[in-house]
């Protein structure tokens, strides 16, 4: 019975891995070519496999670009904003928006590729429903305004605040940073980020 158990584990931690590695393979395709350069046939060589067991793990293009999307935005964009929502809100919301900004000066492949998906979404609905998903911006929304909320409660943060409205503001401002990957503001973004603090502040 154990056996069964362990061969089980085994199995489904092997197709974890094949997943995690035709997604990386597509993440990596999309940085290089665009969206209009995704080949199946390519992602799953580069990931050692064929194209049937490609398919096996994504039935369609479409599910494989979901999970692209997923993986830019949990593993790539956010895995490295630790529990900001725990805490202090002052401390929490600095955090978020400094650890972020660092994230995206070291890895600003992964809001290229972001841009790149979202701007075809423009023009393909099937591609802008997936970041309309809620476990994609939902959660985050989720965080951020139970965050605000907080801090509102605790005098953290000005009463006068719409915790639900402000945290679409911060998530809006934080993925417009990523354009200064492409074209840099004609100011510093770190006395920006403190303004944005010293605003919300009581």
């Amino acid at each position: 019975m154990k056996k069964a158990h362990d061969d089980s584990k085994k199995v489904a931690s092997r197709a974890d891995e094949r997943r995690q590695a035709l997604v990386e393979a597509a993440y990596h395709s999309v940085a290089q070519h665009g969206l209009t350069g995704l080949r199946t046939r390519d992602v799953a060589a580069a990931a050692g496999m064929t194209h049937a067991t490609l398919h096996y793990y994504f039935a369609t293009k479409d599910l494989l670009i979901q999970a692209v999307i997923e993986y830019a935005v949990f593993q790539r964009m956010l895995a490295y904003v630790h529990h900001y929502e725990e805490g202090d809100p002052s401390e929490g919301l600095h955090t978020f928006l400094t650890v972020l900004y660092q994230r995206m000066q070291e890895d600003p492949t992964t809001f290229l590729v972001l841009y790149d998906l979202l701007r075809h979404g423009s023009h393909e609905p099937a591609i802008r429903d997936m970041f309309l998903q809620q476990n994609i911006y939902g959660d985050w929304h989720r965080s951020l305004t139970s965050l605000l909320q907080t801090g509102i409660e605790q005098g953290k943060f000005r009463s006068d605040l719409d915790p639900a409205n402000i945290a679409s503001l911060l998530m809006t401002f934080m993925l417009g940073l990523g354009m200064t990957l492409l074209a840099p503001l004609p100011t510093p973004v770190e006395p920006i980020i403190d303004q944005i603090e010293r605003w919300l502040n009581t």
